[in-house]
């Protein structure tokens, strides 16, 4: 008990070397807390440790297979570790489980680009669109996708669009502050 608050409370400040330095205090195994596991495998992810963050999202998965949101991750970081194909299969079996949860059709979609099915990724960013128009991280991909086939213009649209709902928005500033 006094190890899953500590990681929480770590977490909950942000200090993800703390939590990965109470982490190794028990092995993955001898955890039983999906959501401790899920946070110590958000903090090694923050902290690019991909591997082991894969390890520890496989895990909160396990103890809790209907959390869509562990899938999405486990998903996120096979993206990382360029394994399209388990990333694909993962969100894919998000979208199955629940048609209408929109970072599932998103990442999916990002995941189709990569593979240079720009089509194909854009239907999925236009499905995440669809179930939540104000969704940032589409936003960001859709202009991705704009900017990826040359289509500056189109790109930069999606951009305001998201620096209208977030100003404070890091990407899209960034993204505006390289095309100055």
């Amino acid at each position: 008990q006094a190890f899953n608050a500590a990681i929480n409370f770590f977490y909950q400040l942000q200090k993800y070397e703390n939590v990965i330095g109470i982490s190794k205090k028990k092995e993955l195994s001898m955890i039983n807390d999906a959501w401790t596991t899920y946070r110590i495998g958000e903090a090694m992810f923050a902290q690019g440790d991909y591997l082991n963050a894969r390890n520890y999202f496989e895990h909160a998965v396990k103890l809790k297979p209907l959390q869509l949101d562990f899938k999405v991750k486990l998903g996120s970081v096979y993206v990382q570790l360029n394994n399209l194909q388990a990333a694909k299969i993962q969100f894919e079996s998000v979208k199955k489980e629940n048609p209408k949860y929109a970072p599932a059709w998103n990442n999916l979609g990002y995941v189709f680009l990569l593979m240079k099915q720009d089509k194909t990724a854009e239907l999925h960013y236009d499905e995440a669109l669809a179930l939540d128009p104000d969704y940032i991280s589409a936003m960001l991909n859709k202009a991705g996708l704009h900017f990826y086939r040359n289509e500056k213009a189109k790109g930069l649209e999606w951009v305001k669009k998201v620096i209208k709902i977030d100003p404070n928005n890091s990407q899209a500033l960034n993204i505006l502050k390289q095309m100055k």
